[in-house]
């Protein structure tokens, strides 16, 4: 009897133990289980907030990159439009002192027009009045008179050459004077426009080198940061993989240790069995 109740209790215990092992190695595989799961959620969150921050930071270089390019743009714009103002002002100051020349020139030309007008009606006056007194003259003196009017017609004649030649001196000086204003003028107007298309093209390369240096800057920035936002990349890839790798180790170096202490327990209820039977056959 006491060898069959040994026996049945023995059985109990055992059925006892492999239960309770069971339910310990289920007990254990839902824990490393939801572990697992923390762990990739854990991974899945950081994983999301840092491609939302990368999305996040490109899409402010690339905003950044847009609005400089605009600022540039409307820059240009500008430069465009206060270049066409000040070249329409200067067109119209342009007609506006030759219109203003030209009137200068008109009225100068009238005032000595009349001031030749002038001289000839004063000389065909004085001349009309000496024409009269010699009418009169020869009505009442002789030959001797004839005589003194052809000498005095002489010399009124010469004096009349004298201030016609004047006249001509003054004329054709002035005429002088307006053709040479006139070629000086030609000759600042041609040097005018060759100044004004040597400062458009030397604005132009000005532009044109300080585009290309803020392409290269922004080039430049560009690589800067997306070298940093790629090393930033690759260390973070690093860490999660060593994070990764770290936990793979632990989890294969607890399962070899579950596995050995399973073995040893297996071994030692083997033994204990043993025992007790070679005790309860005694």
């Amino acid at each position: 009897r006491r060898v069959g109740e040994a026996k049945q209790d023995r059985e109990k215990f055992l059925v006892k133990r492999n239960s309770a092992v069971k339910i310990q190695s289920w007990w254990k595989m839902v824990q490393c289980r939801q572990s697992y799961s923390a762990v990739v959620n854990i991974v899945v969150i950081l994983q999301s907030h840092f491609r939302r921050c990368l999305q996040q930071n490109r899409f402010r270089q690339m905003k950044n990159a847009a609005m400089a390019m605009q600022k540039m743009f409307r820059r240009k714009l500008q430069s465009k439009k206060e270049r066409e103002k000040f070249l329409a002002m200067k067109r119209s100051a342009v007609i506006l002192q030759t219109r203003w020349r030209a009137r200068q020139a008109r009225i100068k030309f009238n005032q000595d027009i009349q001031r030749v007008v002038m001289v000839q009606a004063a000389i065909r006056g004085f001349l009309a009045r000496m024409k009269v007194k010699r009418f009169l003259r020869e009505k009442l003196e002789t030959a001797q008179s004839t005589l003194i009017q052809k000498h005095v017609r002489g010399w009124l004649e010469r004096k009349k050459f004298r201030k016609m030649q004047i006249s001509a001196r003054v004329i054709q000086a002035w005429w002088r004077n307006v053709s040479q204003g006139r070629e000086s003028k030609k000759q600042f107007l041609a040097l005018k426009a060759g100044a004004v298309v040597v400062q458009s093209v030397w604005r132009g390369l000005v532009a044109r080198r300080n585009y290309h240096e803020q392409v290269r800057s922004v080039i430049r920035c560009q690589a800067v940061v997306r070298g940093w936002v790629a090393r930033r990349k690759v260390r973070d890839i690093r860490r999660l993989v060593t994070m990764m790798q770290n936990r793979v180790r632990n989890n294969m170096l607890a399962r070899k240790d579950r596995e050995q202490f399973q073995m040893m327990k297996k071994s030692s209820i083997v033994v204990q069995s043993w025992w007790r039977g070679v005790v309860q056959r005694k």
